[in-house]
């Protein structure tokens, strides 16, 4: 069906969004990140990730099928719908935008976050070269 389509989708970019917070967290917490982020713990996010993204196509697969129909001296296989079928297309519209509006928060805050460590990072280092490279804090030893 198509909609498992949405499913690799939507679990492709919610795990985007996990990397991106990873590496964020990786370089601003660079000495805690170890005991923060398991191996258990992205395997646990990660399952349930699809788990999630599957749920949320689910009512997708419960409001449609396929039935076969017969008519004079042929069968044919059809597509029925479920007389609900447009508010769960809403409802699942709804939380789609809800999802992407989420995924794309963490992505642009995690790449903000990661770019001032980086950046404070840059300046902290920079700053220490030059103090150690000046000729008055050089010590000559003979």
């Amino acid at each position: 069906m198509v909609y498992m389509s949405g499913v690799l989708y939507d679990f492709s970019n919610t795990l985007t969004a996990f990397l991106s917070l990873e590496r964020c967290l990786c370089i601003s917490l660079s000495l805690k990140f170890r005991h923060i982020f398991t191996t258990k713990i992205t395997v646990v996010v990660i399952v349930c990730t699809y788990v999630l993204c599957f749920g949320l196509m689910v009512l997708h697969f419960l409001t449609s099928g396929f039935v076969t129909r017969t008519s004079g001296n042929s069968t044919f296989l059809t597509l029925w719908l479920s007389p609900n079928r447009a508010a769960v297309d809403a409802y699942v519209d709804v939380m789609h935008f809800c999802q992407t509006t989420a995924i794309m928060s963490v992505v642009f805050v995690s790449t903000f976050v990661m770019l001032v460590s980086l950046k404070r990072s840059s300046n902290f280092q920079s700053g220490g070269i030059k103090r150690t490279a000046s000729p008055r804090n050089f010590v000559a030893t003979i």
